[in-house]
């Protein structure tokens, strides 16, 4: 008797297969595949994301700059040698804080083919910003005769250090006052700086010599993260009482600025930046560290990841 034909086939070596299983399998096969090539695509788009943002990480003692490029994380080599203490870039800008080894740190500004060194007395110096034009360049710089600090937010209290600005045309210096966190924006075409103090927030318009304070409540272990303020002055983070950063747009209303709650970023962002209408944000666990990115209209919703081997992430740089 013949085998029915009409339900079976018998493949080279003999053995008879369900076309319906052979079906089924191919379809698994199939969604498989698309779930591949999908999660791939995710994670393309997600490491495109994050591609040129630069971050600062590391223990005091271990301090080095890092690039998000295709391949994974990559340590940044600057012009001169020293461990990185800080780094800022705005623009075609670029500014650091190095240490030399011997207890000198000092500020660099770098353009193509030269690195200019601002600073050359002893100070211990962090919290660096520089405007998009490279004309500017300011950072905090500890006061010599500070109490000695008990503890880590103890030493970043903003009584114990002083704001500085370098004119790198002029070499000029001005001290602003106290406070920690520097950022350079540009707001109505004019320079802004923006730094915190013991009591908020102040406000310095560069070109018209106009001064503002801005009162917040930040508690005292959060005030060594500093202010992140967007380019375009638009939008400002701010570290919260529930150790992360919370996000504020910045209005003017006749002719004074006011902060309005405009978010919060995700739980534990512990470094913050801004790029374009996204905002970036750093945190951690026990084990592993993870890049967010967001829209800065939703910023507790994360559009995309990046996760990495645990780093102690102390500023991000767009």
């Amino acid at each position: 008797m013949n085998p029915d034909t009409t339900s079976h086939t018998e493949n080279a070596v003999g053995t008879v297969q369900n076309p319906k299983i052979v079906l089924l399998g191919a379809l698994a096969v199939l969604i498989i595949i698309l779930a591949s090539l999908a999660y791939g695509y995710y994670r393309f788009g997600s490491v495109l994301s994050f591609q040129g943002l630069r971050y600062v990480a590391g223990s005091y003692e271990t301090r080095a700059l890092y690039e998000v490029g295709w391949t994974g994380t990559k340590q940044v080599s600057l012009p001169v040698s020293g461990r990185v203490i800080d780094y800022a870039q705005a623009g075609d800008a670029e500014a650091a804080i190095l240490d030399s080894g011997d207890g000198m740190q000092t500020v660099y500004l770098f353009s193509p083919g030269e690195a200019r060194a601002l600073s050359v007395t002893p100070g211990i110096r962090t919290s660096l910003a520089v405007s998009s034009d490279g004309t500017k360049v300011a950072y905090a710089e500890r006061i010599p005769d500070a109490p000695d600090a008990r503890s880590t937010a103890s030493f970043y209290d903003p009584e114990s250090w002083s704001i500085r600005v370098h004119d790198t045309v002029t070499g000029e210096v001005a001290t602003m006052g106290n406070g920690f966190g520097t950022a350079l924006f540009v707001r109505s075409g004019n320079l802004h700086l923006a730094y915190g103090t013991a009591e908020g927030m102040h406000i310095a318009n560069l070109d018209s010599g106009q001064h503002q304070d801005i009162a917040l409540t930040v508690p005292e272990d959060s005030r060594m993260f500093p202010i992140v303020v967007a380019g375009d002055g638009s939008y400002v983070a701010i570290p919260s009482p529930s150790a992360t950063y919370a996000l504020f747009a910045l209005k003017e209303e006749n002719g004074v600025y006011v902060l309005t709650p405009a978010g919060t970023l995700p739980e534990q962002a512990r470094a913050v930046a801004f790029r374009g209408n996204s905002i970036f944000s750093a945190s951690r666990s026990s084990v592993e560290s993870f890049l967010y990115t967001s829209p800065v209209a939703s910023p507790e919703k994360p559009s995309k990841w990046y996760r990495m081997p645990y780093v102690l992430i102390t500023k991000l740089i767009p």
